[in-house]
């Protein structure tokens, strides 16, 4: 017979300002604690109460793009680490949702973001499908802690790229 392990998560209800009277010896990876004057469910990670399983997504209110078509050099190579979110994710993020919005006087121009050098697979990219009419999207991208991505133009002279940061998971 193998060995017997015995586990046990605690389930608290409370106010959601109570939660944080809970003191840490009392707390354990798993644990669970429903608001409910605000309906909220939340799970204790090992240092923080969290919601969502243990991320949390913070929306940005912006109107404006964070990054623009100047700041981008597109020539057809990646520009490893090339493009810098330190100044508006925080430390701690492991996930970035971006807005993308590309217009080009040419169709097929591609514009891809991606995490690191070595990961193809957590990648964004938006192809223009029709000259001068702009192509949308929003696309959520897993970041390192250097909070750097790396990106890739088509060699081409883009008339609009705009990148907006509508949020980020904790």
């Amino acid at each position: 017979m193998g060995e017997i392990i015995e586990s046990r998560r605690r389930h608290y209800i409370g106010g959601d300002a109570d939660k944080d009277s809970i003191p840490a010896a009392g707390k354990s990876f798993g644990d669970s604690y429903h608001a409910n004057d605000k309906g909220k469910q939340y799970y204790w990670n090992g240092s923080a109460w969290k919601t969502g399983l243990g991320y949390e997504f913070v929306e940005r209110l912006t109107n404006a793009p964070d990054r623009q078509v100047g700041d981008f050099i597109t020539d057809g190579t990646f520009k490893v680490d090339g493009f810098s979110l330190a100044g508006i994710i925080p430390l701690g993020t492991i996930a970035v949702r971006l807005k993308f919005d590309v217009t080009d006087d040419a169709a097929g121009s591609s514009f891809l973001v991606r995490r690191d050098a070595v990961n193809i697979y957590n990648s964004a990219a938006v192809v223009t499908q029709v000259a001068n009419i702009p192509r949308n999207a929003i696309r959520d991208i897993s970041i390192d802690s250097d909070r750097l991505l790396d990106y890739l133009g088509s060699n081409l002279a883009f008339t609009l790229i705009d990148i907006t940061v509508l949020g980020w998971y904790i």
